[in-house]
C-alpha cells in the first residue's frame, strides 16, 4: 500500500518519531517504564486471547517490541516487522551468504506470510532476506499492532523511519549545504557562480581534484594501475543522471517505481557516482575508481526545496539489491539522526556476504553521529577540507553500545566505539550534476564515495576478493592524521585520511613486472601488444605496450607463478612461465615471431635452375625480413608478421635486383612467389660471313655454361647480323654457339663478370663448295688463268684453280643458288648458275670460246682461191685443233682462236697440194687476225697429195681432230 495519503499518514507518524527521538535514540526496552511494560505485556495478553479478523496468536516467552512511536497509529499505517532470526542469525561468513539468508528468512517468514493470507487489514508490501524483515501494512482500525507483534516469530515492530539526504544538514549548519564552484573564470575562461556549474569540460587547475590527490589516488593508479577495473559499487542515493560525459552507470533501480531508465532527483546522487567512478571529460579526473561498475539504486526519491526523503524499507531494499547484484562496496550517503536499528542486520548481513557498508557520519557536528553511518559494522566516513582539516559539520561521537543500541545491539559488538571510522575529502569537493556540469558540494555526503572509491580500488587491484574485515584494517592501519602525533581513533579524523595507495600496500604483497616486447627477427619494438599475466586461479593483469613496445604491470600479487602471454596482431602469442617475487620489480622481455611465411624461388630467366647463392628480403614500414636459402633455389621468409604490405626484394651476384609488392593480411598466411632473375652482364653477339663481311641473320645463338647447362637466346641475329644477351655476370666462362643455315657452326668462349657488356664477334664460313671446271672450246684442254666467282645471297666468293682448269669456290652458304662468272683472258666470259645441293656441293663444266678470230684465205700459186682447204691451228705449247670448217669458194675461212696475245702456227692442206704452214702475228683479246696461206701444187700432178695420198691424208687430219675435241 503505498498511496498519496497512506504516505502522509506515514509521514505524520514519522515525524512525531523523529521529534520524540524515542525509538532512534534510546532502546524500546529500556525507554519504556516498568508501568508500560506491564499495559503492552496486559493488551498483548489480550489479543492473544481475542484475535482480530481471525489472526491466530502464538505463545511466547518473550513479547514483542512495538514503536512507542506507533502508539498513537490510525488507520492503515506502513510498519517493519523484524523477525527472529534476525537477530539470532550467526554472521560467519560461511553462514550467512546471500543463499542461506535467503533460506532463513523464508523460513522464519512463514509465520507472518500465513496470518497475512487469512487476515483483512494485514498486507506483507515487501519482504527482506537481507534483514530478515517485512515491510506490512496494517490497518489498524481491523488489526492491532499488538496482534501483529504476537505472530510466531515477529520481534519488533517499528515505523519505516524517514531517510534523508546529508542527515543533520539545516538552515542553521550551511557547511552541509551544497555549493558550486567559487565564482570566477574557469580554466576556459566562462564564469561559475555558486550552486552547479554548466562549465564546459576544460579542466578545473589539474589532472584531479584536490580530493583524489589527497587519498594519494594517482599514487595508487601509477604504481599499481588501481582504477577500480573488476570492482562494483552500489550507489543508493536520489538516483543517477548518466547522460553527464563522466558518468555511466551499469545496472539502475529505482525503488520508488518511477523510472525505468537512469534518472536524477536531486542532483546529490550524480554527484556522487561522479567522486566514485567518474572520469576525466573535463580534463580533471573527478572518480577515485573510473573503471568501477557502478550500480545506480533511487532510495530517496520524494524532493522539494532542496530535500530529499526516503524510506528505511527503501534503503534495505537497495541493499539487498546490491548484495545481489555482486556489490562489493555500498555507498550510503544518507541517515538519520540518532540509531536506526534495523540497519544493524542489514549491514551485518551485507558485510558477511563479502559487501561493505560505507555511510556518512552524519553533518551535525562535533558529538552527535547518524544511522546507518553509527551501525558498528559500517564504516563511517567523516569530512575533511583542502587542507585536511575536519569540517566543522563533520559528525563524531564516542557510542556507548549498550546507551544507544540497547538490545538490539549485537554480543559480538565493543561495549562502546567512535564514529568516524576514517575521514576522506568532503568540504567544496567537485564532482558531476545532472545538467552535464560540475558543482562543488560539502558534507560527509562528499566524503562517503571517497572512501567508497578507493575500497574499489583496493578490490580492483589486489589478487583475491577482499573481506570487509581485511578492507577496514587495511583503511584504518595505513590512515594518518596531519600534525597529530596520536593515532588513536577520535571523534573528529576517526583513525585518520585513509591512504589509497598505502592501503593497497597493506591489502596484498605487489609487484611490478615490466619489459619490451620486440620483433623477433627485427629486434624492433611492437607497440600495441597485449600483455597479460594469469595466475591458476583465473586473475589476470593486462595492460599494453606503448609506442617503444614497453609495458608496465603494477600492483601484481607477488611471490606467485603466472602465465605470461604476449600477443600482437599479425604474431603469433607467446606464452611462458614466470615467478613474480613480491615487492620487486621483475623484466620480463619478450620477442614475437610473426605468424606469416613467404617462401621465394629464384631461377635463372634464361637457364631455367635455382640461383643458390641470392638475397631475399620483406620490407615494411616496421622492419626487414629475411629469407633462409633451403636449396635449389628455394627462400624462406619465417615469422613475418601478418600485417598488411611488403615489399619482396631478391637479389644475387650477377644478377639484376627484382622487386615485388605481397600482402600478409590473414593470420597464419602462407604466400608462395617465384622470380625468375636476368643476368646483369650483355653479351653483344655479331654474326658475319667470313668471307664476304656481309650481316648474317636468322642466326641462332646458343650460350652454355661450363656445367654444361645452356639455353638458346630468343631472338635470333637480326638484319645487322647482331644479338644482344643478358647473362649472369658470376665471372663464368661461356661458350657462345652462333649457328646459321649454310654455315659452318661458330663456337666463342668469354669469362663475364658483373655488369660487364661484352663483344663477341663471329666471322663464319659457308659450309658449302662451288667446283667449277673451265675448258678451251677449240683445244678442249684446261683453261689455268680465268678467274671464277660465284655470287650469292651474303655475296661474292672466289674460286681457286687446283689443277688442269679445275677451280674450287670454299666457303659458300649452302642452301643458296649461286651466278657462278668466269673470265679468262682471250676468251669470252661465261655466267654459270649453281645450287648446292644436300651434300653441299656443286660441280659444273664450262666450254670457253676465245674471243679473237683467225680468218685464213688459201690460194694456189697464181692466187687463186683454193676451194675445200683444210685449217689446223696449233698454239704455242704444241695443242692444235682442225677448223672444222673448209675453206669455201674464195678460198677462206674463220676460226675463234683465244685472243691470248699469242700467235697460233696455221697449217693448210688441200687435195693436190703440198701442206703449207704460217704463224700468225699475235692475237689480242677480242682481235681478227687474217692470213693467206698460197699453196704449191704436188709432184705427182696432183696438188699437194697423189689421189690416195690426199685420200690418206684427208683421214688423218679428221681423226687427229675429232682426237683433240674429246676430252
Amino acid at each position: 500500500m503505498s498511496g498519496f495519503s497512506i504516505f502522509r499518514r506515514r509521514l505524520i507518524v514519522v515525524s512525531l518519531a523523529v521529534v520524540l527521538c524515542t525509538s532512534l535514540l534510546f532502546p524500546i526496552g529500556l525507554a519504556a517504564g516498568s508501568d508500560q511494560l506491564a499495559d503492552a505485556a496486559t493488551t498483548r495478553d489480550a489479543a492473544t486471547q481475542q484475535p482480530a479478523d481471525g489472526a491466530t496468536a502464538v505463545e511466547r516467552s518473550k513479547p514483542a517490541q512495538i514503536d512507542l512511536a506507533l502508539g498513537d497509529a490510525d488507520g492503515i499505517v506502513e510498519v517493519i516487522v523484524r523477525l527472529e532470526s534476525d537477530r539470532t542469525t550467526t554472521i560467519s561468513t560461511g553462514e550467512t551468504k546471500p543463499a542461506a539468508l535467503r533460506a532463513a528468512a523464508d523460513d522464519s517468514q512463514t509465520s507472518l506470510e500465513r496470518v497475512a493470507e487469512t487476515t483483512a487489514g494485514l498486507d506483507i508490501e515487501r519482504q527482506f532476506w537481507l534483514a530478515n524483515a517485512a515491510l506490512v501494512a496494517v490497518d489498524t482500525d481491523r488489526v492491532a499492532l499488538e496482534t501483529v507483534g504476537s505472530i510466531d516469530g515477529v520481534v519488533e515492530i517499528h515505523a519505516d523511519a524517514a531517510v534523508e539526504l546529508a542527515a543533520g544538514a539545516t538552515a542553521s549548519n550551511p557547511n552541509a549545504s551544497t555549493v558550486g564552484p567559487r565564482s570566477g573564470p574557469t580554466a576556459n575562461g566562462s564564469t561559475m557562480t555558486n550552486g552547479s556549474s554548466t562549465a564546459a569540460a576544460a579542466g578545473f587547475g589539474g589532472a584531479y581534484t584536490y580530493g583524489l590527490e589527497q587519498l594519494s589516488v594517482p599514487a595508487a593508479q601509477e604504481k599499481y594501475g588501481a582504477r577500480g577495473d573488476g570492482a562494483t559499487v552500489a550507489v543508493l542515493d536520489t538516483g543517477v543522471d548518466d547522460s553527464h560525459p563522466d558518468v555511466t552507470v551499469d545496472a539502475w533501480r529505482d525503488f520508488s517505481g518511477k523510472s525505468s531508465t537512469p534518472v536524477d532527483y536531486n542532483g546529490h546522487g550524480t554527484h556522487v557516482a561522479g567522486t566514485i567512478g567518474g572520469g576525466d571529460a573535463s580534463g580533471t579526473q573527478i572518480g577515485v575508481a573510473p573503471e568501477v561498475d557502478l550500480l545506480a539504486g533511487a532510495v530517496l526519491t520524494d524532493c522539494a526545496n532542496g530535500r530529499c526523503v526516503g524510506r528505511t524499507s527503501d534503503v534495505i531494499s537497495g541493499m539487498q539489491w546490491a548484495v545481489d547484484n555482486g556489490a562489493d562496496v555500498i555507498s550510503l550517503s544518507l541517515g538519520s539522526e540518532g540509531y536506526t536499528a534495523s540497519y544493524i542486520s542489514a549491514v551485518r548481513n551485507a558485510k558477511a556476504s563479502g559487501t561493505v557498508v560505507v555511510a556518512g557520519a552524519g553533518n551535525g557536528g562535533d558529538g552527535v553521529s547518524s544511522s546507518p553511518g553509527n551501525v558498528y559494522d559500517a564504516i563511517s566516513a567523516g569530512a575533511t577540507d583542502e587542507r585536511k582539516r575536519v569540517a566543522g559539520f563533520s559528525s563524531g561521537q564516542v557510542v556507548d553500545t549498550l546507551d544507544a543500541w540497547g538490545w538490539h545491539a549485537p554480543s559480538e559488538w565493543p561495549s562502546s566505539y567512535i564514529v568516524p571510522t576514517v575521514t576522506a575529502p568532503g568540504e567544496r569537493v567537485l564532482s558531476a550534476s545532472p545538467d552535464g556540469g560540475y558543482v562543488r558540494k560539502s558534507g560527509t555526503s562528499m566524503a562517503t564515495p571517497h572512501v567508497a572509491g578507493v575500497i574499489a580500488l583496493l578490490q580492483g587491484a589486489t589478487d583475491r576478493h577482499l573481506e570487509p574485515d581485511e578492507i577496514k584494517a587495511a583503511l584504518t592501519e595505513t590512515a594518518a592524521k596531519p600534525a597529530v602525533k596520536s593515532d588513536d581513533q577520535d571523534t573528529r579524523y576517526g583513525h585518520g585520511i585513509i591512504d589509497a595507495a598505502a592501503a593497497l600496500e597493506e591489502s596484498g604483497s605487489f609487484a611490478t613486472v615490466e619489459g619490451t616486447v620486440t620483433d623477433t627477427v627485427t629486434d624492433k619494438p611492437i607497440a600495441d601488444a597485449t600483455v597479460t599475466l594469469e595466475r591458476d586461479d583465473g586473475t589476470v593483469f593486462e595492460t599494453t605496450t606503448d609506442l617503444y613496445g614497453q609495458y608496465e604491470l603494477k600492483g601484481v600479487t607477488g611471490d606467485r607463478e603466472y602465465a605470461l602471454a604476449v600477443a600482437a596482431d599479425g604474431y603469433e602469442t607467446s606464452s611462458e612461465t614466470r615467478f613474480v617475487p613480491a615487492d620487486e620489480t621483475t623484466t620480463a622481455d619478450v620477442s614475437l615471431a610473426g605468424d606469416g611465411e613467404l617462401e621465394v624461388s629464384l631461377a635463372d630467366d634464361q637457364f631455367g635452375d635455382g640461383i643458390s647463392n641470392g638475397t631475399v628480403t620483406a620490407t615494411a614500414w616496421f622492419g626487414t625480413y629475411p629469407a633462409r636459402h633451403e636449396g635449389n633455389g628455394r627462400y624462406v621468409v619465417r615469422d613475418v608478421p601478418t600485417r598488411g604490405e611488403y615489399t619482396l626484394t631478391a637479389t644475387a651476384p650477377g644478377y639484376d635486383d627484382r622487386e615485388r609488392d605481397v600482402t600478409l593480411a590473414k593470420s597464419g598466411t602462407h604466400v608462395t612467389e617465384r622470380f625468375e632473375l636476368a643476368g646483369d652482364a650483355t653479351l653483344e653477339i655479331a654474326a658475319e660471313d667470313a668471307v664476304t663481311g656481309t650481316p648474317i641473320s636468322n642466326a641462332t645463338v646458343v650460350i652454355e655454361r661450363s656445367d654444361g647447362a645452356s639455353f638458346g637466346a630468343a631472338d635470333p641475329t637480326d638484319g645487322t647480323g647482331t644479338v644482344a644477351v643478358t647473362v649472369p655476370g658470376t665471372d663464368e666462362e661461356y661458350t657462345i654457339c652462333v649457328d646459321a643455315a649454310g654455315y659452318e657452326m661458330g663456337t666463342e668462349s668469354r669469362i663475364v663478370s658483373s655488369r660487364d657488356d661484352t663483344d663477341v664477334d663471329f666471322a663464319l664460313e659457308g659450309d658449302g663448295v662451288l667446283e667449277v671446271i673451265l675448258e678451251d672450246a677449240q683445244f678442249g684442254d684446261g683453261i689455268a688463268d680465268a678467274t671464277v666467282d660465284a655470287t650469292g645471297h651474303q655475296g661474292t666468293y672466289s674460286g681457286v684453280h687446283t689443277a688442269h682448269g679445275t677451280y674450287r669456290i670454299e666457303s659458300v652458304p649452302g642452301d643458296d643458288e649461286y651466278a657462278v662468272n668466269v673470265s679468262a683472258a682471250g676468251y669470252v666470259d661465261e655466267t654459270l648458275s649453281m645450287e648446292i645441293d644436300s651434300n653441299r656441293t656443286a660441280r659444273e663444266r664450262a666450254i670457253l670460246e676465245g674471243d679473237a678470230t683467225l680468218s685464213v684465205t688459201v690460194t694456189d700459186e697464181d692466187g687463186d682461191p683454193i676451194d675445200g682447204a683444210t685449217v689446223t691451228i696449233e698454239r704455242p705449247g704444241g695443242t692444235s685443233f682442225a677448223v672444222a670448217n673448209e675453206t669455201d669458194s674464195d678460198g677462206t675461212l674463220e676460226t675463234t682462236v683465244p685472243g691470248t696475245g699469242a700467235g697460233y702456227a696455221v697449217e693448210v692442206g688441200a687435195e693436190g697440194y703440198e701442206s703449207e704452214s704460217v704463224t700468225t702475228e699475235e692475237i689480242s683479246s677480242g682481235a681478227t687476225e687474217s692470213v693467206t696461206v698460197a699453196m704449191t701444187a704436188a709432184d705427182n700432178g696432183v696438188p699437194g697429195f697423189g689421189i690416195a695420198g690426199g685420200v690418206i691424208a684427208l683421214v688423218t687430219a679428221l681423226v687427229v681432230g675429232i682426237s683433240r675435241r674429246t676430252p
